[in-house]
């Protein structure tokens, strides 16, 4: 059982534990830890079904409601996950991380003297723990909730600050700037009598019936109600700002790129994708990479997302191993000097064992991405690098795609963005719109601007540009696909096109929403009502 999950194989661990079952029904751990591989795989029924049996057979098992809680979080339903952590912590109140989980409940729902009252008891015991992160992170926002709903958030912390909760560092160096403690004069969001308005209720219906169409069918995903909710309000902003644009209106904005008033662009666009993204999950640390401190940004944030490691095949991701491996071995030949031997062996290769001993070492590829309107022939800019590096004390290999975040990058995607935006402000035909909204999707997802969360807002920038030109997406996944990564391995933005417009085409349907609807920015004016927005019943 142990091999099959622990190497991501997550349906054959199911049927292990079932086996295991047969022989002993009264199994907790295997019933707990099957919902555990459900969970994983992205089956949120089977996999609470499995962990409420295990803990029916014995209710005072501490880890089975730790794992039932982390599945309520991750599917956005926090209350349940409070009761979990509760239950758990009265089991075994030093158990760190049903304490973490039972903050990040009360961070995410505004309720931000509750989470630093358990994030104390934690780093108490912890003190290097970067559950500090949260806690400052809590005081911060605590002190922000009657700010206006625009403000950036990387501008409200330090590089320093930012760069420590990337790499989930030691918080020591950082202990010297703490803020402000909790102030009684400011009371926590209310969650439960906190009352909506009628336009707030209005919007909250549109967006929870946009966001869900944005949930990716593939193994691993789990359907995050708070996230849905946070997708469907973030394409209603976007689409309601860029109708303002195409209307005339000359907007003027402050935002990550430029902290004074200026005209709204791209970044000031995808500005509100990432603000809504960074409220919604407050644990997940989603910023600019070019507000990192700066010799960090100079010598390239590397961002990484594994399809291997190790021995483990990442559910989410290992669909696009067969797809990338090709890729590897094409560009190999194309990129490294090879000899008729070394040639051979690469065109031969099966697996990445057989690739790093064809080398000799780690290596990467460059996969390239054409610029926009260029000849395919001309020098393109680099798109991802997948990467082959060795895990001896894993017994296995580490597959990736990686993307360094350089300045370099940022002056080439920011131009090809900057031109494409200028061409879709200024068209009319809705199917040249078309074109130019997947365009900057494709450039978007190659760029990877932010350290992470990059493709979730990609996919809401779709649906809220088609929602700001009077059409509504029906979809915009497909079963077994992620455009993003479909995107990233897709050199020519036209075959990119090619691949999804077809797919779109039929998505597409008159709409009326971004212009009668409420606005967004006219009636969740404050951080604080944004979170009682994420959190409430319309």
């Amino acid at each position: 059982i142990n091999a099959e999950y622990m190497g991501g194989d997550c349906l054959p661990a199911v049927e292990a534990f079932d086996r295991a079952l047969e022989l002993d029904p009264k199994y907790k751990e295997a019933w707990c830890n099957r919902g555990q591989a459900y969970r994983e795989w992205g089956m949120a029924e089977q996999a609470l079904a499995s962990m409420s049996t295990g803990l029916k057979l014995d209710p005072n098992y501490p880890t089975g409601f730790q794992l039932r809680a982390y599945l309520h979080f991750s599917l956005g339903h926090y209350a349940q996950c409070g009761r979990d952590t509760l239950r758990a912590l009265e089991l075994d109140p030093r158990h760190k991380d049903s304490m973490h989980l039972r903050a990040l409940s009360f961070q995410n729902t505004g309720q931000y003297r509750k989470a630093v009252e358990v994030l104390d008891r934690l780093l108490q015991t912890h003190p290097e723990d970067p559950a500090w992160y949260n806690r400052e992170m809590c005081l911060k926002l605590h002190h922000s909730l009657d700010s206006p709903a625009q403000v950036c958030l990387d501008r409200l912390f330090t590089p320093e600050f930012k760069e420590g909760w990337c790499k989930r560092a030691s918080p020591l160096p950082l202990k010297g700037t703490r803020h402000p403690g909790i102030l009684s004069a400011i009371p926590d969001v209310d969650v439960t009598t906190g009352q909506l308005t009628p336009e707030q209720s209005q919007l909250l219906q549109a967006a929870d019936r946009i966001g869900p169409k944005l949930h990716l069918h593939t193994p691993g995903f789990l359907p995050n109600q708070r996230q849905h909710r946070m997708c469907g309000l973030a394409v209603l902003e976007a689409a309601q700002q860029v109708r303002r644009v195409w209307a005339g209106e000359q907007l003027s904005v402050c935002g990550s790129s430029d902290a004074s008033p200026h005209r709204f662009g791209w970044r000031d666009f995808f500005d509100i994708l990432v603000r809504w993204r960074q409220l919604a999950e407050q644990n997940d640390s989603v910023w600019w990479i070019d507000l990192l401190p700066e010799e960090l940004f100079q010598e390239g944030f590397g961002l990484q997302t594994p399809m291997i490691t190790g021995q483990l095949k990442v559910p989410r991701y290992y669909p696009y191993y067969p797809r990338c491996f090709a890729i590897l071995k094409q560009l190999s030949l194309q990129q490294h000097v090879t000899t008729d031997s070394l040639h051979s062996t690469i065109e031969q290769a099966t697996d990445c064992q057989q690739m790093w001993e064809a080398f000799q070492r780690d290596f990467f590829v460059i996969s390239p991405c054409i610029k926009w309107k260029e000849n395919p022939e001309s020098e393109a800019m680099e798109g991802t690098r997948i990467t082959v590096v060795r895990k001896a004390e894993e017994l296995g290999y580490q597959f990736t795609i990686r993307t360094p975040g350089t300045p370099d990058r940022y002056h080439h995607y920011s131009q090809q963005l900057d031109k494409v935006w200028t061409c879709l402000i200024n068209e009319t035909d809705p199917d040249q719109r078309a074109e130019l909204i997947l365009t900057i999707y494709y450039y978007w997802v190659n760029f990877q601007p932010l350290t992470r969360g990059s493709a979730a807002c990609g996919l809401v920038a779709i649906m809220a540009l088609f929602l700001a030109t009077g059409e509504e997406l029906s979809s915009i996944t497909q079963p077994n696909v992620q455009w993003d990564w479909e995107g990233i391995t897709t050199p020519h933005y036209k075959d990119f096109l090619a691949r999804l417009l077809p797919v779109l085409g039929p998505c597409r349907h008159p709409s009326t929403l971004a212009h009668t609807l409420p606005s967004v920015q006219q009636h969740i004016t404050t951080l604080r009502e944004v979170m009682l927005c994420l959190s409430a019943t319309p």
